[in-house]
């Protein structure tokens, strides 16, 4: 063979291979609900985590948004109509809230997204991240204008789709609504997703994790 045409062709086969072996970005949502017995307003809240996995296993870069809109107080004042503080939440800071106040965490995946919905969770975040919007539970014209319950913050992140209408829903029934609401993102499942919850650190102890694939050592 032409030694110039062997030295193309190796180029060419050193591309196609780093070509092939770069790991594509895959993006996971979970939801969460908290409630207690009963299920008081008080008590109750509906968060979500949003995961970017960049690279292959089982040492994949992991990038997490959380969208958990409380109170700043940590206080949750059903009652209360003008707008207080709000904080966006980090896992371990909600699952720390829920167990304080007796509520018991459900999770709901991880189910493969587009990035379109990472996307517009990153934006919410930044958005919370402000500090322009206040927190209120029963939100009514206020909503995302001057503040947010926990529902919209999560839901209102999606502005291509008719609000998420949540009526008096809470804990378990109003997240069920937002999985709903974001059905349109969500892929279809290849295979058990316990890898990305271990790797999180996500405890059984702490959270009952709703899909039967992490009921289950794999």
């Amino acid at each position: 063979m032409n030694p110039i045409r062997t030295i193309l062709f190796a180029a060419v086969a050193v591309i196609g291979i780093s070509g092939s072996a770069r790991a594509e970005d895959h993006y996971f949502l979970m939801m969460f609900a908290a409630q207690a017995e009963p299920n008081v307003a008080q008590q109750s809240h509906s968060f979500a985590l949003f995961a970017k996995v960049s690279g292959d296993q089982p040492q994949p870069k992991i990038e997490t948004v959380p969208i958990s809109w409380m109170p700043a107080s940590l206080q949750i004042e059903p009652l209360k109509r003008d707008p207080v503080e709000g904080k966006n939440l980090t896992l371990a800071e909600t699952l720390q809230w829920a167990t304080q106040n007796n509520a018991k965490v459900s999770m709901w995946g991880p189910f493969p997204i587009k990035k379109g919905l990472f996307d517009m969770a990153v934006a919410q975040a930044e958005k919370l991240q402000k500090g322009r919007l206040g927190y209120v539970m029963i939100d009514g014209n206020q909503r995302g204008k001057t503040a947010y319950n926990c529902i919209h913050a999560l839901s209102d992140m999606d502005r291509t789709q008719p609000a998420l209408n949540s009526g008096t829903a809470r804990g378990d029934e109003a997240t069920k609504m937002v999985l709903s609401f974001f059905d349109p993102y969500v892929l279809p499942m290849r295979g058990s997703n316990r890898w990305l919850v271990d790797r999180l650190g996500i405890s059984p102890d702490a959270v009952r994790f709703v899909n039967p694939d992490l009921v289950s050592p794999d």
